[in-house]
């Protein structure tokens, strides 16, 4: 923050991606899927914050674009086992339907904008649509 209160009318431009701690931690949960609602509360909460005091220190002029967090828990496909991959699939509809749109509703209420990367990529697809390749050396 102090660097943008002491460049406050040279900042044009601040990019942000933020959230993700919360709804990973929810991997280590007895039940991950009840987790994910309330960490997506949280996440929404304190980014609100955050974001208000990005705000207040770099002015009403520079843009604010936030973009989606890496869903890191779907590396857990791949690991071979079934509940590993039932939880990377899940996941990919907790970022779809929850932990995105809390993050856009989050930014669009400072003025900032949204960057969904995962759709903007495809990556919503269904994990059984995926393509595995062999190892490369």
């Amino acid at each position: 923050m102090r660097f943008l209160r002491r460049n406050r009318g040279k900042v044009g431009l601040i990019t942000v991606s933020i959230g993700g701690n919360d709804v990973t931690a929810c991997v280590r949960e007895p039940d991950p899927v009840a987790c994910v609602g309330p960490a997506t509360e949280r996440v929404k909460a304190n980014g609100k914050l955050l974001l208000e005091r990005v705000r207040r220190a770099a002015g009403r002029k520079p843009r604010i674009v936030g973009i989606t967090y890496p869903d890191v828990i779907l590396g857990s496909w791949v690991s071979g086992l079934q509940a590993d991959r039932d939880l990377a699939a899940l996941s990919v509809i907790a970022f779809k339907s929850l932990l995105n749109p809390a993050l856009k509703e989050m930014y669009q209420s400072v003025g900032g904008r949204f960057v969904d990367v995962t759709a903007a990529t495809g990556a919503y697809t269904p994990l059984e649509q995926t393509t595995t390749l062999a190892p490369t050396a």
